[in-house]
């Protein structure tokens, strides 16, 4: 029995191209392996940082206890603040820039994402 010589050579051309393939691969993998280490160290120092920091400075209050705050103990009317904030002018303002992008009225700019106003700037 005789060897096909060009089967052979095919299938030795597949396997030489699957071990080349396979070493890059290894390659790659130790690469982003190596990345990986790299992020997760990255990841520990701020995580560190930011616990030091909070520590540091003790006892946060948040935005959203100061307006409640505001609202329920000092009283502060929000309907009344979000009217002003949300005028017919503004509405129409956010209709024209489908709801994304930012309104300057009054000396202050007023921020849009998806329909939201999300900040206010001086």
């Amino acid at each position: 029995m005789s060897i096909d010589r060009n089967k052979l050579k095919t299938i030795n051309t597949a396997l030489r191209i699957s071990y080349e393939h396979r070493d890059r691969l290894r390659t790659n993998i130790k690469d982003e392996q190596r990345r990986l280490t790299i992020c997760n160290t990255e990841i520990k120092a701020r995580e560190k940082e930011k616990t030091k920091l909070v520590n540091d400075k003790g006892i946060i209050v948040s935005e959203h206890a100061i307006l409640r705050y505001l609202e329920r103990v000092g009283k502060l009317d929000i309907e009344s603040v979000q009217k002003q904030i949300l005028t017919k002018e503004v509405e129409n303002q956010i209709g024209i820039l489908n709801g994304n992008g930012k309104i300057s009225i009054d000396g202050y700019t007023i921020v849009i994402k998806n329909s939201v106003i999300t900040t206010i700037t001086n």
